[in-house]
């Protein structure tokens, strides 16, 4: 299984509250307009295909705006947010002290989810619906079983390779010599399966 293109996303979003992008600045040019009557809805579910997450933001005359890039970028992390909040809200209300409610929304926003699923993310469309006052960007993104479950075996793969390491600072009669006569292509291989069964055969014997 080639893992090529999600481990150029992972480094891509390694960090939330960096860009997604390597230019300065997106072209507008690069930005099309949204087909005529355009108007998805805020979310669609498909069980084989995934799901997928259309965000808006307005903005006053979107080609020619300084801050183009950085409200796209903030435009996708909304669309994590709300992917978030589709597959797990929990919402709680308690009265107020003027006899209405407050209402309390809680989904997932540990690092940890998150970057699986900026990594699995993948995008369908940006486009520009124009108005004579504030224009309208619309993003689309999809997160496939696909996409979801090879990131997963992706940072699995990592954690084993970090916990391997960190075996070998540990404990100085660790050596990587005697790990590959033990298991010949431990270095080769993209399955963090034999990666973890090498792991726990060193816990139980303390050696190989």
């Amino acid at each position: 299984m080639s893992y090529r293109n999600f481990f150029v996303k992972i480094i891509r979003f390694g960090l939330v509250a960096c860009t997604l992008f390597i230019n300065n600045r997106l072209p507008a040019e690069n930005l099309k307009a949204c087909p005529k009557n355009y108007s998805p809805p805020s979310f669609e579910i498909d069980k084989n295909q995934g799901i997928i997450i259309n965000v808006r933001k307005g903005l006053v005359d979107a080609y020619n705006n300084d801050s183009l890039r950085e409200h796209l970028e903030l435009l996708k992390l909304n669309a994590v947010e709300e992917y978030s909040r589709l597959i797990g809200t929990e919402i709680t209300s308690m009265p107020t002290e003027y006899g209405g409610t407050r209402y309390t929304e809680k989904f997932n926003t540990s690092w940890d989810f998150m970057k699986k699923s900026i990594a699995s993310m993948e995008e369908i469309s940006v486009c520009v619906k124009e108005y004579i006052k504030k224009d309208e960007i619309i993003f689309s993104a999809i997160w496939t079983p696909k996409s979801t479950a090879v990131v997963q075996e992706i940072i699995k793969l990592e954690n084993a390779w970090n916990e391997l390491k960190e075996l070998k600072k540990e404990d100085p009669n660790f050596n990587y010599k005697d790990l590959v006569k033990k298991y010949p292509n431990i270095f080769d291989t993209d399955d963090p399966n034999i990666i973890l069964e090498a792991i726990d055969y060193w816990k139980k014997y303390r050696r190989f």
